[in-house]
């Protein structure tokens, strides 16, 4: 394990550039977005304004960035090969909160803080879509699993929960098909290849590793992976 110092911005998030030989990593700062480049050990400045989420999908990278004078989040699509960046869409939002990005084949969801919804991004028509979520009242984290089914954190005033939505067109509500509220106050959440669902808890400092129907398989402290 090494540390590294972003300089004056303050990392937000970090997303693996998986489909990079060299594995470098992306981070979101409130400075812009940088990459840590494994290879030379160091730290590139590639994108310069507040880099709420960073995000990845099969080689495309993509961001949101938060512009908190003027309360708006805008979404971009980033090149690493051309160094350019592409604003596809943006939204309103007072809510002083970062908006989560997911990114499927088909969609790229955003969270709307201000009244719990997500943007439906339509990546082939371009088109923008606010959908609500059943079973949530309010909502922390979403990601696009293997199966093209959005996962989502939240709480529904109660309890905390895990569900999982059908989305079957950007014109119908998504469709709960999975509730689990077996889980604690997530800060963070993943897959992997092979369709394994990874939750870090906020408070504990426990990692929940659950299988593609919700159930719990192993729960790790943090410190068990290092």
């Amino acid at each position: 394990m090494s540390q590294h110092d972003t300089s004056d911005g303050r990392c937000l998030t970090v997303s693996g550039h998986h489909h990079s030989i060299s594995a470098d990593v992306l981070l979101g700062c409130a400075d812009g977005m940088k990459m840590y480049r494994r290879q030379s050990v160091e730290i590139t400045h590639v994108v310069s304004c507040l880099v709420a989420v960073v995000t990845e999908y099969r080689g495309e990278v993509f961001f949101s960035s938060w512009h908190t004078t003027e309360e708006i989040v805008e979404v971009y699509s980033y090149s690493i090969n051309n160094n350019s960046s592409k604003m596809l869409f943006s939204f309103p939002q007072r809510a002083e909160a970062p908006s989560y990005l997911s990114v499927s084949a088909q969609y790229i969801a955003a969270t709307v803080m201000d009244n719990n919804s997500i943007k439906l991004y339509h990546r082939l028509s371009a088109s923008v879509t606010t959908r609500q979520l059943s079973g949530l009242k309010v909502i922390y984290n979403i990601l696009f699993l293997l199966d093209g089914c959005l996962l989502v954190t939240g709480h529904d005033y109660v309890k905390h929960t895990i569900n999982k939505y059908s989305i079957v067109s950007e014109e119908e509500e998504p469709v709960l098909i999975l509730s689990c509220d077996r889980v604690p106050l997530v800060c963070g959440v993943a897959v992997d290849d092979r369709g394994l669902i990874y939750l870090s808890g906020l408070r504990n400092k426990k990692i929940y590793i659950l299988n593609n129907e919700g159930f719990y398989i192993v729960i790790k402290s943090v410190e068990q992976f290092f």
